[in-house]
């Protein structure tokens, strides 16, 4: 996605690929392994969201840290996908609808940057994750220094 400011102020964003939609280019037959990640977990945010309100909630107070233990406010507080993996979740979820990451079809989302286009398939992966995932609090600084969230 490119993202362009005209002289008058006015901004307009558009994607690469429209460029390219012609017959001798396939970019708009399949997807970008990033994308479709950035869609599959906007997909599940809000249940990422909740599960923090949640400990929250029952903690009365500020989440604590699964690593160090350490109180933290909500700004500073993650979810992470653990001991699972979001990747290994999604790896699961297409291998259990026999897709490739590139056959997820996506549209512009202006939240996220991407949606999932089928919504058939938003509502399974929705609820495959709620269905798999277990997630732990850890600190912004604790899961800049994690491989993968």
């Amino acid at each position: 996605r490119f993202h362009v400011e005209h002289l008058d102020g006015s901004r307009a964003v558009f994607d690469f690929r429209d460029a390219y939609d012609d017959s001798y280019h396939t970019y708009k037959d399949k997807s970008f392994k990033h994308d479709v990640e950035l869609a599959l977990r906007a997909a599940v945010l809000p249940q990422l969201v909740q599960y923090k309100e949640m400990l929250s909630k029952d903690s009365q107070m500020e989440l604590v840290s699964h690593i160090s233990g350490v109180a933290l406010p909500w700004e500073k507080a993650v979810v992470q996908h653990f001991p699972i993996t979001l990747h290994s979740l999604i790896d699961a979820f297409l291998n259990e609808h026999q897709l490739q990451l590139e056959q997820v079809k996506l549209e512009f989302c202006g939240d996220h940057g991407y949606k999932i286009k089928d919504r058939d398939l938003a509502d399974k992966w929705r609820i495959f994750h709620r269905s798999q995932a277990h997630y732990r609090i850890i600190s912004t600084d604790e899961a800049m220094e994690q491989d993968h969230l």
